[in-house]
């Protein structure tokens, strides 16, 4: 018996079943097909970003993000010359404190010592001697009540030793102001020169040369020595 002959003799109702299976097959194919292609969609548009269209793109304005610039004040300095110069004219060697420098403080106060001790002696001999000279006066004037201190010497010699004590006491004042002010002085100028920049590319260079000079006169070019200063910066 053959296929042929074999699938004539199939009842029909088994012929309609077998056909209704096979299409059942196909659709059920078919829709899983469908179902996986509109899965893998789904899972594709969550992974991928949705592209903003041509026209928004073209529409949106262009941001440009500036950095914050830093603004830096460079070549300010707190410290102030004036208050050095106030600090130094109230009490001697105070702006020297401020400025830092600790050891001008006692060189100062050395001098003030020393300008002290000049003080002291030349007033001493100054008014020793005023008192000698004023008594030797009331010595020849017939006052006996009064002592002479240099009987030897005579009234003039008394007053030029008084003189020169005196002359003595006036150049201690002298040197005494003189000493303030330069205190003064040195107390500014540091607080000046502690923001100045001395680097290396700072000299000052003395040499000998020789200097060429030209007579107009004679026509004569001639040379002699001399000293050459040249500074640097």
């Amino acid at each position: 018996m053959t296929i042929c002959e074999h699938s004539s003799k199939l009842n029909p109702s088994n012929a309609i079943r077998l056909g209704y299976i096979r299409s059942t097959i196909w659709k059920s194919m078919i829709a899983m097909l469908i179902f996986v292609f509109i899965v893998s969609q789904g899972i594709a548009s969550d992974t991928i970003p949705p592209q903003p269209p041509d026209y928004v793109a073209d529409t949106l304005p262009e941001v440009i993000i500036q950095e914050p610039e830093l603004l830096i004040v460079s070549g300010q300095s707190t410290h102030s010359p004036l208050k050095a110069t106030m600090l130094s004219a109230t009490l001697p060697g105070l702006g020297q404190a401020y400025n830092g420098k600790y050891w001008k403080i006692p060189i100062i106060y050395a001098g003030f010592a020393g300008v002290g001790y000049a003080f002291y002696n030349n007033n001493s001999n100054y008014q020793h001697y005023r008192k000698a000279w004023i008594a030797k006066l009331a010595v020849i004037d017939g006052n006996t009540n009064v002592e002479d201190l240099y009987p030897r010497a005579s009234p003039d010699q008394l007053q030029r030793a008084m003189n020169a004590w005196r002359r003595y006491l006036e150049i201690t004042y002298i040197v005494g102001a003189a000493l303030y002010v330069l205190n003064i002085l040195d107390a500014t100028v540091d607080a000046h020169l502690l923001d100045f920049d001395v680097g290396e590319d700072l000299s000052m260079r003395v040499a000998p040369a020789l200097i060429n000079d030209f007579s107009d006169q004679t026509g004569i070019k001639s040379s002699h020595a001399g000293i050459r200063v040249s500074f640097r910066f």
